[in-house]
């Protein structure tokens, strides 16, 4: 494994279990048992290491939701793809799903909030579209895309939370019961 590449699993690794603000760069260095220019010739600072284990990761959670939420015609099929393509997400890379929870849920002003929230527009934005959609066939909908999209976000990162602290059990079948779980909360609008 090359240096860069130890660099982005060392510190996924601290930023996951430590916390970004808590770990420093000495800490990764010795970590990595590299020196601190070695990170600097890399990527900057430690600021631009996070930079680097974020695109690196959430660019494949993207790429993975690019498919599932594109709205086919099935509302209830798209949701129940979203579901399945974060939850898996989750399971298959259970680290950085930490590690985005704990930065998503940073306060708004800090460095660590400011790194991920790109990112999380972007996946606001896409879940956002598939509400947007869904209301030609599914007029209850008009006007809650923005709530939905929150709420929808929400229960997928509590669920993913307890797929990685192993509470729960990555599966179809408890896919399809988190699907018609927020089902029932869209059918009530």
């Amino acid at each position: 494994m090359s240096n860069k590449e130890n660099l982005l699993k060392i510190a996924l690794e601290l930023f996951a279990f430590k916390g970004y603000n808590a770990v420093g760069v000495q800490d990764i260095v010795a970590a990595a048992e590299i020196t601190k220019p070695t990170l600097y010739y890399y990527f900057g600072s430690k600021q631009g290491l996070l930079d680097a284990v974020i695109k690196k990761h959430y660019d494949l959670l993207l790429e993975h939701l690019a498919e599932a939420t594109n709205y086919n015609g099935d509302f209830v099929l798209s949701v129940n793809y979203t579901i399945k393509a974060s939850l898996l997400f989750a399971s298959k890379n259970p680290m950085f799903f930490r590690l985005y929870l704990a930065l998503t849920y940073s306060p708004t002003d800090s460095e660590a909030f400011r790194a991920i929230e790109p990112y999380n527009l972007k996946l606001k934005e896409m879940v956002t579209n598939l509400f947007v959609k869904a209301v030609l066939s599914h007029g209850n909908l008009k006007g809650q895309d923005g709530l939905l999209s929150m709420a929808f976000i929400g229960l997928i990162n509590h669920y993913g939370l307890a797929i990685i602290n192993q509470e729960i059990e990555f599966n179809e079948q408890f896919v399809y019961k988190v699907s018609q779980h927020f089902m029932h909360g869209v059918y009530s609008l």
